[in-house]
């Protein structure tokens, strides 16, 4: 009797230990297959995160599509119909769309302008309602792929390991997007149309996002871990475990892959345009005005189209530093021979090298530019050449040629961004290439010194066949020492004491308009927010669009 109650009990003890083994194999294998199915849930999302950027990415494209071809038209229209009738009338849903979302600061006017700690350290500005908005839905978009079906009715350790795999996961995807949106070479600020500046914004606001999401990943891993072994144990797994490199082999291949094919793509770049049989040299001329006139004398030649700009190395000043400026001016000339026998065909005349020379008017502010600046005055004839590295050009997102009226504010050295622009269009008008019927250049500086700044450029551009049909030029210097300084050279060369009425001056050109109106800004911020608040009222009575160019960081 003993024996079989042993027996009985042995048989039931081994049940019971069946069976808690089965329990905890089920539990192991739900364990697994619930970590499994999240982690295959957070591919997938990740996945989606580039999905909705790359199909964001599209609606611009065909949104830019529409823009450029509606362009086209109106160019093409306009070699009929000089006047452009047509094309003055707004349209009424597409004006209060560019009134109230496309070119509206996100409060009141305050936009461009920066809001500076001191004359070196600037905070930024302000995003424009628009960006304010792709702002906006990039961080609801990673909020939401972040906490989306997260269990958190189960135990703490599940929790806690689905929201660091989580957010591990989207950290490291996001890098994608965020090296891509840095890189000078980014193929869609060509392909979109979307300059530099928006591409920057959104880099910068992408990586707050990246570095959220790491910490997030890091506390949901060491909150955990620090309960059950204590905080000496989390420090020693940073210091000798290799679980931080673990997660970052997937997606972060490929932002490395962007990020070094960027890089690479660079170097040869200036490697290319800067070394032959001559190197490219840089001619620094010290202005008036705490300004230098660069001219670059380039190994190779290079096209330029308005709106361009270069980024300048120059290693006597520092050898790692670049900065962008925009191409004020570009020609090709002829580089003369030691021969002294003079060419005897035409095929000889034909046959003379030829180099392309580029020029900058680049403000002297702090660190480089203060250098080069000294270094030129401190120079006999307040004038230095030195070697140089130029990359580029960069640039060229924004066409004027179908608009039949087109206004241009400048301030200071902002006028090296429009000088090309006035030559394309004062060329295309006699050539009979572009729309444009009426150009405007207001240009606002301090003194009338500043005007040596751009006279051979300008002295070329005032000898242009037609120049006086098309071209009208208005300067305001803000601080004239006497009253006989200020005086117009003739009807369409006009000089004014003080600052322009921005409202005047557009409200003027409206009067007269001739098409669409293009209005392009460049200058401080200020300046820019002004003529963005005075275009934004004239949404609804007139076709005006209103573009900003600008370099902020």
């Amino acid at each position: 009797m003993g024996h079989l109650l042993l027996a009985v009990s042995l048989a039931g003890l081994t049940s019971a230990t069946e069976m808690v083994n089965i329990n905890i194999n089920k539990r192991h294998d739900s364990s697994d297959s619930s970590e499994s199915f999240y982690e295959a849930f957070n591919d997938d999302l990740a996945r989606i995160s580039l999905l909705a950027l790359g199909c964001a990415a599209a609606a611009m494209y065909v949104w830019q599509l529409g823009f450029r071809f509606s362009g086209h038209l109106r160019r093409l229209s306009s070699f009929s119909d000089d006047r452009q009738r047509y094309f003055i009338s707004a349209h009424e849903s597409f004006a209060r769309l560019k009134e109230h979302l496309i070119y509206a600061p996100l409060f009141r006017t305050r936009h461009n302008r920066e809001f500076q700690l001191s004359q070196a350290v600037n905070m930024g500005n302000l995003p424009s309602r628009f960006h304010a908005l792709l702002i906006s839905g990039i961080i609801a978009m990673n909020v939401a792929l972040c906490v989306i079906t997260v269990p958190y009715r189960s135990t703490e350790d599940t929790v806690a390991g689905v929201i660091r795999n989580r957010t591990g996961t989207m950290a490291t995807v996001n890098l994608i997007p965020l090296v891509l949106m840095a890189g000078r070479n980014n193929p869609l600020i060509a392909m979109l149309h979307v300059p530099f500046d928006t591409w920057n914004l959104l880099h910068r606001w992408l990586g707050r996002i990246v570095v959220l999401e790491s910490l997030a990943h890091v506390f949901a891993w060491a909150v955990p871990k620090a309960q059950e072994n204590g905080w000496n144990a989390v420090g020693m797994v940073f210091g000798e475990s290799n679980f931080m490199l673990s997660g970052l082999v997937t997606y972060l291949m490929a932002a490395l892959i962007f990020w070094a094919l960027e890089r690479t793509t660079r170097l040869f770049i200036i490697a290319y345009r800067n070394f032959g049989r001559q190197s490219t040299t840089a001619t620094v001329e010290a202005m008036p005005g705490d300004a230098m006139r660069i001219t670059l004398r380039l190994a190779r030649p290079w096209t330029f189209q308005p709106g361009q700009h270069i980024y300048l190395y120059i290693p006597a000043i520092g050898w790692w530093t670049s900065h962008p400026f925009s191409v004020g001016w570009s020609e090709t000339e002829e580089v003369l021979s030691d021969e002294k026998s003079m060419p005897i065909s035409r095929q000889d005349l034909l046959g003379v090298p030829r180099r392309s020379t580029v020029s900058l008017l680049v403000r002297r502010r702090t660190g480089m530019t203060d250098k080069l600046f000294q270094r030129a005055a401190n120079s006999t004839g307040s004038r230095v050449t030195l070697a140089a590295f130029a990359e580029g050009p960069y640039g060229n997102i924004h066409t004027l040629d179908s608009y039949g009226s087109v206004l241009l504010f400048a301030g200071g050295v902002g006028i090296t961004h429009h000088v090309p622009f006035v030559r394309h269009l004062v060329a295309g008008f006699a050539n009979g290439t572009v729309a444009a019927r009426r150009v405007t250049l207001v240009w606002i500086i301090q003194s009338p010194e500043h005007l040596e700044w751009i006279r051979p450029w300008m002295t070329s551009i005032l000898a242009m066949d037609r120049r006086r049909e098309v071209l009208r030029i208005k300067l305001f210097v803000t601080r004239p020492r006497n009253a006989k300084e200020i005086q117009s050279p003739s009807a369409t060369v006009q000089m004014f004491p003080g600052r322009p009425n921005i409202d005047t001056l557009v409200s003027m050109e409206v009067e007269n308009q001739v098409g669409a109106m293009g209005v392009l800004v460049c200058g401080n911020g200020g300046l820019s927010d002004d003529v963005r608040r005075v275009c934004r009222k004239r949404q609804a009575r007139t076709h005006v669009d209103y573009i900003e160019e600008s370099f902020s960081w």
